[in-house]
């Protein structure tokens, strides 16, 4: 038996049976171009969307994670920078009143006595409120 323009020819799937049966008939025959050129396109733009958006979605979280990175290492400090922070903190106001008071003054002798007691023993005044005020 040979095969009807209805039946499916070769067991070939639908869409291509719908062109074929078209094609058979003559008749709108763009019909069924145009069917498989938009699956074709399709295609394409999805490969070119995934194409373009993968490398950019990829570069996008790698500067995210590179950012993350960066914060975390700046947020932990080590030991110098904490001593540092600590001994400002301080001795600023005393090195402000030492600055600003008169010689031989009640308030010149308060100022030295607490950077004394901040740095820990007698300090030349001027080098060390130099350092923490700068």
């Amino acid at each position: 038996m040979g095969s009807s323009p209805i039946s499916p020819v070769d067991n070939l799937p639908p869409p291509w049976y719908d062109c074929l049966v078209q094609t058979q008939f003559e008749q709108n025959i763009m019909a069924c171009e145009n069917k498989l050129h938009l699956d074709i396109n399709g295609i394409i733009r999805s490969v070119a969307v995934i194409a373009v958006g993968l490398p950019v979605a990829l570069s996008v979280s790698g500067a995210t994670n590179a950012l993350t990175r960066a914060a975390e290492s700046a947020a932990e400090k080590d030991a110098a920078t904490v001593v540092v922070e600590e001994l400002r903190a301080e001795a600023t106001r005393s090195c402000v009143n030492w600055l600003v008071s008169k010689v031989d003054s009640k308030l010149e002798r308060e100022a030295k006595n607490e950077i004394d007691d901040a740095f820990g023993g007698e300090v030349s005044y001027k080098e060390a409120c130099k350092y923490i005020l700068r």
